[in-house]
């Protein structure tokens, strides 16, 4: 009950004196209440001034300290995005030089997969490795780094059945050792396995064909394992708007 209404309930119960009490009891209470900040004031007021030189004194070092610990968390905020940025560039140069050092072995695996489903897939077998080789061998893309080739088309195809099909060659050649110099055909993440060597993507440019490949590491897998959440997410949202629509 708030006083308001208690106070109400006196007057309406005509318990005037009580009531009485209560009111000048109030403002009592509220006088001395006043008296008190009042004085608290003024008694600041006055050692303010009586120590002006203290007061200053205590805030100019507040303000420094303050100002200190603002400019160290800023420099260790600094520090750490240096760290990570730091840790960021070794971890692209190492995949960039990894790449590099593959390349051969790659462009040799692709060469020898294109010669085996060249008549299926519609595209013209090269007749050396080296007719597989773009100006930029190594491209970024996103957070991680590709392998590209280059193809000849020998008909109208479709760049999703040519990833399929190359994929699945090449994880077959991978897993009967068939490509020379490869002793390692699965990389694992997550309990999930994924071939060692992956067709990351095909681009159709009319003639040619452009083909991204991949050597699989955590990164590129913690990659493939988001788009599959998002495919999954967008199929759900889907099915969700063809329910909606049926009520």
């Amino acid at each position: 009950m708030s006083i308001i209404t208690f106070l109400r309930k006196l007057f309406d119960d005509k318990k005037y004196a009580q009531l009485t009490v209560m009111v000048v009891t109030g403002v009592i209470a509220t006088a001395i209440a006043l008296v008190i900040i009042i004085l608290g004031i003024k008694t600041i007021a006055s050692f303010v001034i009586n120590n002006i030189e203290i007061v200053m004194l205590i805030l100019g070092a507040l303000l420094f300290i303050i100002i200190w610990i603002t400019d160290r968390n800023k420099k260790n905020v600094e520090l750490r995005q240096q760290e990570e940025e730091k840790i960021r560039y070794m971890a692209e140069v190492s995949e960039r030089t990894f790449l590099e050092n593959k390349y051969n072995l790659t462009r040799n695996m692709i060469y020898l997969t294109i010669k085996d489903t060249s008549e299926i897939l519609k595209i013209e077998k090269p007749k050396r490795v080296e007719d597989l080789d773009l100006p930029e061998r190594n491209q970024k893309k996103k957070n991680y780094f590709i392998n590209q080739f280059i193809v000849l088309k020998n008909g109208e195809i479709d760049p999703i059945e040519v990833k399929e099909i190359l994929q699945i060659k090449i994880t077959q050649k991978l897993n009967s050792f068939d490509f020379p110099g490869i002793n390692q055909n699965i990389y694992i993440y997550e309990g999930h396995i994924y071939p060692i060597l992956m067709i990351d993507e095909v681009h159709d440019f009319g003639r040619y064909l452009y083909l991204d490949v991949v050597w699989v590491s955590e990164r590129y897998c913690k990659l493939v394992n988001n788009r599959l959440i998002a495919r999954q997410l967008e199929l759900e949202r889907k099915s969700n708007i063809v329910v909606d629509k049926d009520f």
